[in-house]
């Protein structure tokens, strides 16, 4: 009988020793072996490179410029994406525009690929995003909308 050494690669529910996918598969054949993915593996670098370990319960804590750039990154997906009427008016903003609107993206948790597509998407249509976002709140009744968008637009700034 031939034996054949499966590489598993994948997050915790793949590497679990006890009820992961390693397991299951290493009781049918001991001569598996697992290897991490390498990609997530890099995510997991990245992320620890931009946030320091602290001694608090949440493990993490604000310690970098890169970590702030990447919070406002996705502040201005969610702010603008997870309305209808801010959408709209990002939408029409788009189309008076002469320039070609790059639809705006979410951060990535686990794919940094994702994250510069993110980034790229800001970057190509900033001036669109902060005509929105001016228009947003100077039409603005709710002050909690109006003061989140007035932030947001100065961060870009």
């Amino acid at each position: 009988m031939c034996w054949v050494c499966l590489v598993l690669v994948g997050a915790s529910t793949m590497s679990g020793s006890i009820s992961g996918v390693q397991a299951r598969c290493k009781q049918e054949n001991n001569n598996i072996f697992y290897i991490h993915c390498y990609a997530h593996c890099l995510n997991l670098v990245l992320i620890d490179s931009i946030c320091e370990k602290s001694n608090t319960k949440s493990g993490l804590k604000n310690s970098s410029l890169i970590f702030d750039f990447l919070g406002t990154v996705q502040f201005v997906y969610t702010f603008l994406e997870n309305s209808p009427i801010r959408h709209a008016v990002l939408e029409n903003i788009a189309k008076e525009s002469s320039q070609r609107f790059l639809t705006l993206k979410s951060l990535s948790t686990t794919r940094w690929a994702c994250r510069a597509e993110a980034v790229s998407s800001i970057k190509k249509n900033y001036n669109i995003i902060l005509s929105a976002l001016h228009n947003i709140c100077d039409d603005c009744t709710i002050p909690e909308i109006r003061a989140k968008g007035n932030g947001l637009f100065k961060q870009l700034q």
